[in-house]
C-alpha cells in the first residue's frame, strides 16, 4: 500500500500490523513517551492511523479505512510531520482510492506522493519503484496503457539496478507487466512475463501464499483468453482454495476467481453453472465501492446471454453498463469480450 508494499496482506501481516498499532498507541499514552518530542508523538499517531486503516483494507473494509487515512494525511500536514511520513500518508491514500475505483483521485494523490518520495530518497530508489507500480495500476485501470507501460518499465529498470533478474523483489513487477499486456491483448507477451515470474514467486512466496494464488488467477485469465481451458481450470483449482481460506467462501475478493470459472463453464457449454456463478458474483460485486468488477461481471453475462440468443437480457445488461459508466464516470475495457 505504501511504496514498500510488495503484495497483499496475509494473516501474519495483519498480526504484525496489530502489534505496530498496539506499540504505537502505547507510546502515545501520557507519561510513556519520555524524551520523545511532541512532533514525534504526533507523527507516530498518523502512523498508527495508517496501520489501523491497513488492517481494514486487508479485508476489503475500504469505507472504514478511508477516514483513517484521510485523518492521517491531515494530521501529518497540520503537525509538520517529516516528509517521509507525509509521503507515506499520500501513497496509502492513493492505494485506497485505486482499490475503490476512484482513479482520478488516486492518480492525483499518487503523483504528489511520488514527487515528494523522489525528494526524500532519490528518483532511483526501490521505494519509488513500488510507487510506480501503484501508478501503473491506476493508469491501467484508466485505459492509459502507454503511460502504464512507461511507469512499469521505469519501475523494472530501478529494481534491476538494485536486484538480480531472478530476485523475489523483481517478480511482482513482471506480473504487473503481464497483467497490463493482457489488457492490451498481447497474450504472448503476457505469457513470457508470467513464465519468468512464476518460478520465482512459487519459490519465494510458496504455493499456499495468497499472493501466489492471485497470480495464478491472473494466469488462468490468460489461459482462458488463449482458449487453453484445461490449464485454466488447473490453475483456478490451486488458487481458489487458498483465497477461500483467507477470505471465506463468499467474499467480494473472490469475484475475479469466479469470473474465470464462469468463463470455463461457458467454454464447456455448461451455461447453467456459468450463469449461477455470474449471478452470485454480480450480487456481491454490485455492493462494492469499485464498480469495475461489477462491469466485468455484466460484460461476461452479456456474452453468456448472447450465446443463449437472449437478446432481451442482453439489452437490459447493456443499459445497466451504460448507466454505471455515465453516473460513476468509469473508464473500463472488458476482458470478457475476448471470450466468445
Amino acid at each position: 500500500m505504501s511504496a514498500r508494499a510488495k503484495g497483499p496482506f496475509t494473516l501474519q501481516d495483519t498480526k504484525s500490523i496489530l502489534l505496530v498499532i498496539f506499540c504505537g498507541l502505547f507510546v502515545l499514552l501520557p507519561g510513556s513517551a519520555g524524551a520523545r518530542t511532541a512532533q514525534a508523538r504526533k507523527a507516530l499517531s498518523s502512523r498508527a492511523l495508517r496501520s489501523m486503516a491497513r488492517v481494514y483494507m486487508a479485508s476489503g473494509g475500504y469505507e472504514k479505512a478511508q477516514p483513517l487515512l484521510e485523518g492521517a494525511l491531515n494530521l501529518a500536514k497540520t503537525t509538520d510531520a517529516a516528509d517521509s511520513e507525509l509521503c507515506a500518508c499520500m501513497l496509502d491514500l492513493a492505494y485506497l482510492y485505486k482499490d475503490q475505483g476512484k482513479l482520478a483521485q488516486a492518480e492525483t494523490m499518487c503523483l504528489s506522493g511520488l514527487e515528494l518520495q523522489e525528494k526524500v530518497h532519490s528518483p532511483n530508489h526501490p521505494y519509488v519503484a513500488y510507487t510506480l507500480r501503484i501508478l501503473g495500476d491506476i493508469y491501467r485501470g484508466q485505459g492509459r496503457y502507454r503511460e502504464a507501460e512507461n511507469s512499469l518499465k521505469r519501475a523494472l529498470s530501478i529494481m534491476r539496478g538494485v536486484s538480480s533478474e531472478d530476485a523475489s523483489e523483481v517478480a511482482p513487477f513482471k506480473v504487473d507487466m503481464a497483467r497490463l499486456l493482457i489488457a492490451q491483448g498481447d497474450l504472448a507477451g503476457a505469457e513470457s512475463y508470467f513464465d519468468e515470474a512464476m518460478p520465482v514467486i512459487e519459490r519465494s512466496y510458496r504455493p499456499g501464499h495468497l499472493y501466489t494464488a492471485k497470480v495464478l488467477t491472473s494466469m488462468a485469465t490468460l489461459r482462458v483468453l488463449q482458449e487453453r481451458y484445461v490449464e485454466a481450470e488447473e490453475l483456478i483449482g490451486k488458487a481458489l482454495p487458498v483465497q477461500e481460506k483467507v477470505y471465506g467462501p463468499n467474499h467480494h475478493f473472490l469475484v475475479p476467481v469466479w469470473l474465470v470459472k464462469s468463463r470455463i463453464y461457458q467454454a464447456k457449454g455448461d451455461l447453467a453453472n456459468a450463469r449461477k456463478l455470474l449471478e452470485k458474483s454480480l450480487h456481491i460485486a454490485e455492493n462494492q465501492a469499485d464498480p469495475r468488477p461489477q462491469l466485468e461481471v455484466l460484460e461476461t453475462l452479456i456474452q453468456l446471454h448472447r450465446q443463449s440468443d437472449n437478446a432481451k437480457d442482453v439489452a437490459k445488461l447493456q443499459k445497466r453498463i451504460e448507466d454505471i459508466r455515465e453516473h460513476r464516470l468509469v473508464v473500463y475495457t472488458p476482458v470478457a469480450k475476448a471470450v466468445q
